[in-house]
């Protein structure tokens, strides 16, 4: 694994795909509060741990990781701005080799449902237009000129929903974007009301939730099944434009 390759000395491994909601035909769906608490306190964290998350590429894994800390209650965690690239750069310390094993601790989760959306809450800001839906999938998915990834599933958008791809809130560094550049992208979007970020499949909608949540605007839901789940659904409304 590249894990054990090389990582950040001491780091431990979330793996998304694994702590995860396995009874889901959607990928890495929400874990439920005890499957997370049995993860995490596998690994030995606890409710008072201080909590760095990182990953190799552009938020994908690290932003979904601090969202779902966050859902469960557990506000002291943050991302490392470019992750394992800028780990290197600074000549950090690193490690090889299979990790240790974790003394086991006591988790207790706070799950915060306010910070989680799903296909009925999706489909009452819709009709309402209560709420702002920010997708994080690129513009040509978005537009449904480009094919989704996941086959038997139409590419284009839900209705009102607003195009926000997630490599532009990254610079050519790699990093999150400087507070004043993300301030002026979302401005540039005319929200009103809450932020409901959304993406393919419920990943790339955290780094919009994280770069929400350095600019001061930390309590955004996210809609967990995303387009895949959305476009699935019979009747749902898809816009191609």
């Amino acid at each position: 694994k590249t894990f054990e390759r090389e990582r950040i000395r001491g780091a431990k491994l979330f793996d998304i795909d694994e702590v995860c909601d396995t009874s889901s035909e959607l990928s890495h769906m929400l874990p439920t509060p005890t499957e997370f608490e049995n993860a995490v306190g596998t690994l030995g964290i606890s409710n008072t741990s201080s909590i760095v998350i990182y990953d190799r590429g552009n938020f994908m894994a690290s932003a979904r990781a601090w969202w779902t800390f966050r859902v469960m209650g557990h506000d002291n965690v943050r991302v490392l701005n470019g992750g394992w690239n800028s780990w290197k750069a600074a000549d950090g310390a690193t490690e090889t080799g299979p990790t240790t094993l974790s003394v086991p601790t006591s988790y207790s989760a706070n799950f915060k449902p306010s910070l989680i959306s799903n296909y009925t809450d999706i489909l009452s800001a819709i009709s309402t237009q209560n709420s702002c839906l920010l997708d994080a999938r690129p513009a040509a998915r978005f537009r449904g000129e480009a094919p989704e990834p996941r086959p038997g599933i139409s590419s284009g958008h839900m209705p009102g929903a607003k195009s926000l791809p997630f490599l532009g809130l990254i610079d050519e560094a790699g990093l999150l974007k400087e507070t004043d550049e993300l301030n002026e992208i979302f401005d540039t979007l005319d929200i009103n009301g809450p932020i409901i970020t959304t993406c393919g499949s419920g990943v790339s909608a955290a780094i919009i939730s994280l770069a929400l949540a350095r600019i001061g605007r930390p309590d955004n839901a996210l809609y967990d099944g995303s387009w895949a789940e959305y476009a699935s659904k019979p009747g749902s409304e898809i816009i191609m434009s």
